[in-house]
C-alpha cells in the first residue's frame, strides 16, 4: 500500500469512528477514490450489501487494469520496431551518407536529383540537428497547448473518431467500457441516470462525453435509455439491441454484462489485428527508405563506372 493511500485509509477510519458513514468519509478524498467507487459504496450501504459491492468493484477494477495492460502490451512491440526503424534511418542519414558524400561530390558528373536531395537532407541533419530537435519539442508543446483548450481537445478527439486505423478499436473499447461499467453500477442498485453521469466523467473522448450528456437529458425527459443511446449514433447496433432487450425484459444489468464480455473479446481481437497490420507496415516503410537511400548513393557511382567502361 502506498503512503498516500495508507494515510487516506487511516483518515477514513478516524471519520467512521466519529460517526460518519463509509461513503461520506471516502467522499472527503475524491482524488483518491474514483466516483464510481463512491457511488457503489453509497448504494451498498443503502441496500445492506456492502460486502458484495466491494467484491464487484474489485472485479471491475481488475478487469479494467487487465484491459489496459493488454493494450499497452500489444503496442509495445510495434513501438520498439518503430524506434529501431527511426534509429536505422538516422544512422543512414547521419553517418552512411556523409561517408560517401565527398566521393559523390568529387565525381565529374551531374548527380541525380534524388542523390542531391539525400545529400541535402544529410547535411541538414548533421549540421543543423538542433533545428530538428527544436521542431519536435515545439510540436509536442503545441499539441499540449491545443489539447489543454476545450475547442482544441474536441478537434483532436473528433480526429481520433475518424482515423481509419484506430476508429474501430476506439469504438469497441468505449462500448466495452460503457457496458461493463453500467452493468456493475446497475447490479449494485445505482440509478440509471446517476450511472450514466458517472460513465460520462470517465469517458476519455470529449465528443462522446458531450453526446452522453445529451443522452442523459433525454432520459430525464422520459425517453428510454435505448433510444437515448441510439441517438448518439456511436455505439454498435448489436450493443444497442442488447440494451433494448435488457430494458424490455427487466434484466438490463445481465444483458449489459453479456455485451461487455462480447466486446472485451472483440477488443482483444481488434488490437491484435491492428498490431499485426502495423508491424509489417513499419518494416515495409523502413525497407523502402533504406533502399531509397542506398539507391541515391550507389546509382551515380554505378553510372560513372559504366561510362568509364569499368
Amino acid at each position: 500500500m502506498n503512503i498516500t493511500l495508507q494515510e487516506t485509509v487511516a483518515d477514513v477510519y478516524l471519520h467512521i469512528q466519529k460517526g460518519m458513514s463509509l461513503s461520506v468519509a471516502m467522499a472527503q478524498y475524491p482524488d483518491v477514490f474514483p466516483k464510481i467507487l463512491l457511488s457503489m459504496v453509497e448504494a451498498g450501504e443503502v441496500s445492506g450489501q456492502l460486502d458484495g459491492v466491494f467484491v464487484k468493484m474489485a472485479e471491475h477494477f481488475e478487469k479494467e487494469s487487465k484491459q489496459i495492460r493488454k493494450i499497452k502490451g500489444a503496442l509495445t512491440y510495434p513501438i520498439i520496431v518503430l524506434g529501431i526503424a527511426l534509429l536505422v534511418v538516422a544512422i543512414m542519414i547521419g553517418y552512411v551518407i556523409p561517408t560517401f558524400a565527398k566521393a559523390l561530390r568529387g565525381m565529374d558528373a551531374e548527380l541525380p536529383a534524388i542523390t542531391q536531395f539525400m545529400l541535402g537532407v544529410s547535411d541538414f541533419f548533421v549540421t543543423k540537428w538542433y533545428i530538428l530537435l527544436l521542431a519536435i519539442v515545439g510540436f509536442i508543446a503545441l499539441y499540449k497547448v491545443i489539447v489543454s483548450s476545450d475547442k482544441g481537445r474536441r478537434s483532436v478527439d473528433t480526429l481520433k473518431l475518424k482515423l481509419p486505423l484506430i476508429k474501430d478499436v476506439s469504438q469497441t473499447s468505449m462500448t466495452a467500457r460503457l457496458t461493463s461499467t453500467l452493468s456493475t453500477l446497475l447490479s449494485s442498485g445505482v440509478l440509471i441516470i446517476e450511472s450514466l453521469e458517472i460513465i460520462q466523467r470517465v469517458l476519455t473522448n470529449s465528443v462522446i462525453s458531450d453526446k452522453m450528456s445529451s443522452a442523459i437529458e433525454s432520459i430525464k425527459q422520459g425517453r428510454s435509455m435505448y433510444r437515448a443511446l441510439l441517438d448518439m449514433q456511436y455505439f454498435p447496433s448489436l450493443a444497442m439491441s442488447m440494451v433494448r432487450t435488457g430494458e424490455e425484459s427487466g434484466s438490463l444489468d445481465e444483458s449489459l454484462s453479456k455485451a461487455a464480455e462480447f466486446y472485451e473479446e472483440q477488443l482483444d481481437i481488434k488490437i491484435n489485428r491492428l498490431t499485426t497490420f502495423i508491424e509489417p507496415l513499419i518494416m515495409i516503410v523502413l525497407g523502402g527508405v533504406v533502399m531509397l537511400i542506398m539507391f541515391s548513393i550507389l546509382y551515380p557511382m554505378i553510372s560513372v563506372y559504366q561510362n568509364m567502361g569499368i
